[in-house]
């Protein structure tokens, strides 16, 4: 079922008047679910702000997930390189249009009966001293606002959108260029950036968990997890390395701290 322009029109409106209008979403006395009613259907939806790396590792890489945004900057929409300031007035109208979408692609999220966990995507920035020269990297100040969405698994599932031809109505209403796709892992172990016309714009053959030297990477952002290291993964590109795992115990001590992986070949 394809979004029309009056459904989504009504989105926006249940946002911007929502402490006036229930929501869509209806909280059992237990807190632990939800039930969600579009027209006469209701179907239940799990409460997933509780997602940790050991639930993404597992069941969210089994199952297959998107990584989306709804955010749009004013240096992409008036074409403004990045490092130069936007005008003042187009700074704050992109922030509070992001705000609003943000709601509005939740809301949306919900009524297409899936649940999802909010992440922020993020990278590197240098750090240069006077003369120019690079000395080290820091997290951007601004990460992207996104939201983690897993496939569903179940014997209803049929009777939804799948989970990548929403992402794709998204990528569509909210003008942006691709999302990031982890099929489940019966039907393909890689990851692709999938652009707004549905083709494959990169594709990641593994993934790295609790390293904060990447220069992309997403971050939860809620969890019960106080390092920030348990909260972050990156995804890496095909055609790029990973230290193997150490050999030994002595070596396994001197790099404590590392994520060993294991690339199996095909």
């Amino acid at each position: 079922m394809k979004l029309t322009t009056k459904k989504l029109k009504l989105l926006i409106k249940e946002v911007r008047s929502e402490k006036n209008k229930k929501s869509m979403v209806l909280e059992r006395p237990d807190s632990k679910n939800f039930i969600v009613q579009e027209g006469k259907k209701s179907f239940s939806l799990q409460k997933l702000n509780e997602t940790t790396m050991t639930a993404l590792q597992g069941k969210y890489m089994e199952n297959g997930f998107v990584v989306l945004t709804s955010d749009r900057s004013c240096h992409a929409e008036l074409g403004i390189p990045y490092g130069e300031p936007c005008p003042e007035r187009e700074e704050y109208f992109f922030k509070q249009n992001n705000i609003e979408n943000r709601e509005v692609l939740k809301r949306w999220v919900r009524s297409k009966g899936y649940g999802y966990t909010p992440v922020y995507g993020g990278f590197k920035e240098e750090i240069k001293d006077e003369s120019g020269e690079v000395i080290g990297k820091v997290d951007s100040p601004e990460p992207e606002h996104s939201l983690l969405i897993m496939a569903r698994n179940d014997k209803e599932s049929t009777n939804y959108l799948s989970l990548k031809d929403l992402a794709k109505e998204i990528c569509e209403v909210f003008n942006q260029d691709a999302f990031f796709y982890k099929p489940p892992s019966s039907e393909d172990t890689n990851a692709y950036f999938i652009d707004k016309d549905g083709k494959v714009d990169m594709k990641f053959s593994n993934f790295v968990f609790g390293d904060l030297q990447q220069d992309y990477f997403t971050q939860l952002a809620k969890g019960k997890e106080k390092r920030q290291s348990s909260k972050r993964f990156s995804a890496i590109p095909e055609g790029l390395y990973v230290p193997k795992p150490p050999l030994s115990a002595v070596e396994a001590r001197e790099r404590r701290g590392e994520i060993f992986i294991t690339v199996r070949g095909k």
